[in-house]
């Protein structure tokens, strides 16, 4: 499976790096690749380079959404924001035509957080364009996940990061909400609600450019 990540116009952080990381360690990647713009520095930013990973410096996109979708139409893949951290093992959501998760039921959104697709999807091709992804999913070969797939961990929950455990039994992933915790450290998510898991992420030794197993071709969704 590949797996494309993006960070444009901003300072790469620790979150960027677990989630790269997360990702190797439970999501069970054939390839990440990193689209940014800028080069960082600093410890989290060298940690990340020394991970499995393909550096894909590009111009900033003047809308990400269409770069993202553009990407996937013409790659397929996955694509996640890198404030997302990896709990499963994705395999049984790769078989998908399109596959993306509810974030809001009652407002109908869906987020480009966290989305999956063939190359060449009539989904992915008709959200070009529009503002958030397509709620009416009628006619299109699209899988639309549960809230608690991909986000479990509400904007608003306090307790989460008081300790308070959340359900993660039907969760591949979890997003962090970066915008509303901009300096979040391996300290702070170590004492949040996700800490048990946080642990064995961390204990698992990361899959670093020295330890991959090469192979040919560029990866696909398939």
């Amino acid at each position: 499976m590949l797996f494309h990540f993006h960070l444009f116009d901003k300072k790469w952080s620790y979150l960027h790096t677990l989630s790269l990381q997360s990702c190797l360690a439970r999501a069970n990647p054939d390839k990440l690749v990193v689209h940014y713009d800028i080069s960082g520095h600093g410890e989290a930013w060298d940690a990340a380079h020394l991970l499995a990973v393909e550096w894909r410096q590009v111009e900033a996109p003047d809308a990400l959404d269409d770069y993202i979708l553009d990407v996937l139409y013409a790659e397929g893949g996955f694509f996640s924001a890198l404030d997302v951290v990896f709990l499963k093992n994705f395999e049984p959501l790769r078989h998908n035509e399109a596959v993306l998760g509810i974030q809001c039921a009652q407002k109908k959104k869906l987020s480009y957080a966290v989305i999956g697709s063939r190359t060449g999807s009539e989904y992915i091709k008709a959200c070009k364009g529009q503002i958030e992804p397509l709620w009416d999913t009628a006619g299109y070969p699209v899988t639309v996940m549960p809230r608690m797939t991909f986000y479990p961990l509400a904007r608003s929950n306090k307790a989460f990061w008081e300790g308070t455990a959340l359900k993660l039994k039907r969760s591949f992933a979890i997003r962090i909400w970066e915008s509303l915790h901009p300096e979040v450290s391996e300290e702070t998510l170590l004492k949040s609600g996700l800490g048990a898991e946080l642990r064995a992420i961390l204990k698992k030794p990361p899959t670093t450019v020295g330890t991959i197993t090469q192979t040919s071709g560029f990866l696909t969704f398939d």
